[in-house]
Formats: C-alpha cells, sequence, structure tokens
C-alpha cells in the first residue's frame, strides 16, 4: 500500500516509499540551487517546467528551502558516479543531489517526467538514481538524409530527456582514409 516506483525512462534504480501520500505540485514555488555552476541548469529546468506545467518557479540561489525544489552539488554517494543523483520527496520539498552538473540535470528530468505521471503531485519517497550503462546514444546518418539544424537541436533535447549521453551524426558518405585526405587529385 506504499507509494510505488514512479515509472520513468530510464527506470530509477533504487526507489523507498514508507509513505501513501504525495506532494503537491502546487506546493511547490521555487527553485535553490547551493552553487553557482548550477545557474544555467536550472534556468533550463524552470523553463522546462512552466512549459511541462503552466507554473513559473522562482530561482534562488542559496540554501533549501521548505516549498522548493533544491538542488545541491554535494557527493551524496560516491558510488552513484558523475551521471548519478539522490532524490527525496518530502512533505514540503524535493531535494536532489549531486556531484556533478550532469547528475542534477539527470535528476530533474526524472522531475519533469514525474510531471506527466502526475500533475497533481510526486509520489512522497527516497530514490537513488544511476545509470545502467555509460554510454546511451544513437547515431543519425544526415549524409544520406539531411536534416536541419532545428530537428538535431529537438533531438538533442529529447535524448537529454530520456538522459542519453552520447549523439553521432554521420556527416559523409564518402569513406576517404585519413592518410588519403588531400591526396587525390580533383
Amino acid at each position: 500500500g506504499m507509494n510505488t516506483k514512479p515509472q520513468v525512462i530510464p527506470e530509477i534504480q533504487e526507489w523507498y516509499s514508507d509513505s501513501t501520500a504525495k506532494l503537491a505540485v502546487s506546493a511547490l514555488t521555487k527553485v535553490t540551487y547551493d552553487n553557482a555552476a548550477l545557474e544555467t541548469v536550472v534556468a533550463e529546468f524552470i523553463n522546462d517546467y512552466k512549459a511541462f506545467t503552466g507554473i513559473t518557479l522562482i530561482p534562488v540561489q542559496g540554501e533549501a528551502q521548505e516549498g522548493a525544489f533544491n538542488f545541491s552539488l554535494t557527493a551524496p554517494d560516491a558510488k552513484l558516479g558523475d551521471e548519478g543523483y539522490t532524490m527525496e520527496i518530502l512533505s514540503d520539498r524535493i531535494n536532489l543531489a549531486s556531484v556533478s552538473t550532469t547528475g542534477n540535470m539527470y535528476g530533474m528530468q526524472t522531475i519533469l517526467q514525474m510531471t506527466k505521471l502526475d500533475a497533481e503531485g510526486f509520489a512522497i519517497g527516497q530514490m537513488r538514481d544511476y545509470p545502467r550503462f555509460p554510454v546511451r546514444g544513437l547515431l543519425l546518418d544526415i549524409a544520406r538524409k539531411p536534416i536541419a539544424l532545428t530537428m538535431v537541436g529537438y533531438i538533442t533535447r529529447t535524448m537529454r530527456y530520456y538522459k542519453m549521453n552520447d549523439l553521432q551524426l554521420h556527416l559523409h558518405a564518402k569513406h576517404t582514409w585519413l592518410a588519403d585526405y588531400g591526396t587525390y587529385a580533383k
């Protein structure tokens, strides 16, 4: 009867909840961050959150607060690596911590996906999340089928949403060995 693990992609690695309650989306009005290095990803999160929910969050650099998404650039667990994070969803706030901005950004993507699961609230619980595979990505063959640069931008944004970290663009269909480059007559 306790809160079940949120169904996001990729799946959260570890989840624990001893509650059936939820934190209401309307209770969260701010975003705090404890390090200036998080300012850019927090700004992106605020824009994405507004697009998803219609709610404008107020950014505050400083200590964690009630009624806020609290992002921290700390090492909660050395085993999580640069892309891992911990998240506590409490009755009055969400605390997210990672050793890197990348880990914080991936945690933000989990929050965004969770807003799509339940527009009313977040299931109270704790998670430890980290990638199962070091490389998660895709290859686009734009040599044979060109696409607009704006489309590449949309694809990279979607990759961030699903916590993918490797994009390869096949740019040239003619194979030339590096040693032969520039030696052929035109």
